[in-house]
């Protein structure tokens, strides 16, 4: 075999593995990349299924808030309706700065259990309209 065709051999040689160790390289970034895709979406999943965690408790907290409201509305309603009782039934609104109130000399209820009758109060019309207190605004 002629010299040149020998060395022209030893340097495709050469070239072939220069080209195996690059492919070689390649195969390792390649993989590489594919653990950093693997991990990346690992995390995209856990970090969906927080989300989804997070929104159903903050639905359970809109849901509850909401019955809090309707309660709040039911007893504001309710207010409203004793307010407009005590007024038809001739109780006045009390007039600034009295703070005087029948409810706060009364004594206070009998123990659960007791079989003790609350007090009545036979209050005169007048003192009335000065005690008792218009929940309405």
């Amino acid at each position: 075999m002629p010299e040149d065709d020998i060395r022209r051999l030893r340097k495709d040689i050469d070239s072939l593995k220069d080209d195996m160790q690059t492919r070689d390289s390649l195969a390792r970034s390649v993989n590489s990349l594919l653990k950093i895709f693997e991990e990346a979406s690992k995390d995209l999943k856990m970090d969906t299924r927080d989300a989804v965690l997070i929104s159903e408790k903050m639905d359970n907290i809109m849901r509850r808030l909401e019955r809090l409201e309707t309660h709040n509305e039911k007893i504001a309603k309710g207010i409203v309706a004793i307010a407009d009782m005590l007024e038809e039934k001739g109780f006045a609104k009390v007039q600034k700065g009295e703070s005087k109130s029948i409810l706060a000399s009364a004594t206070p209820p009998p123990a659960m259990g007791s079989t003790k009758q609350l007090p009545t109060y036979d209050i005169p019309k007048d003192e009335r309209k000065k005690t008792f207190l218009n929940f309405k605004s």
